[in-house]
């Protein structure tokens, strides 16, 4: 059963005509049909040169994503990041895979009376979310840094 008033999706997205607040005598369009509607996102704020004090807040440090550490046991947490940079660093990181240094010589470690390290052929086994940190000596989960809340 449809209810009677129901709107279509782009209704939702459209500016909406205040005709309080035009001043009499001036003839406005009418409003286009909902078809030809589309809705574009509004550019990033634009700030006059004229203005000795912008009205928009403007972060002052940009996030610089080469300089974001690679290794597991540098990283800052997901939650220290600024919401609105979360997702980018996400991306940065998925983009550059999980750490997993090969070529390194994992050290030794006495567990009971046997010495045990890191195996390299993990990173084979469980090369999607497997990462080891140099600077911890420690396996981490890649899947997890990224998306823990």
């Amino acid at each position: 059963m449809k209810r009677s008033n129901a709107r279509d999706i782009s209704s939702f997205f459209t500016k909406k005509i205040n005709r309080e607040n035009e001043p009499q005598g001036q003839a406005s369009e009418p409003p286009a049909p909902e078809s030809s509607r589309i809705f574009t996102p509004p550019g990033p704020p634009q700030i006059s040169a004229q203005s000795s004090s912008p009205s928009v807040n403007v972060p002052e440090a940009e996030l610089d994503v080469l300089t974001l550490a690679h290794d597991p046991g540098k990283r800052k947490k997901m939650s220290e990041f600024h919401p609105n940079e979360r997702d980018l660093v996400r991306r940065t990181y998925i983009q550059r895979g999980p750490c997993q240094p090969k070529d390194y010589g994992f050290p030794k470690t006495y567990f009971g009376e046997k010495e045990r390290r890191f195996n390299v052929k993990w990173f084979d086994t469980w090369q999607t979310w497997l990462e080891y940190s140099v600077d911890k000596d420690a396996a981490f989960c890649f899947i997890c840094y990224l998306f823990r809340a």
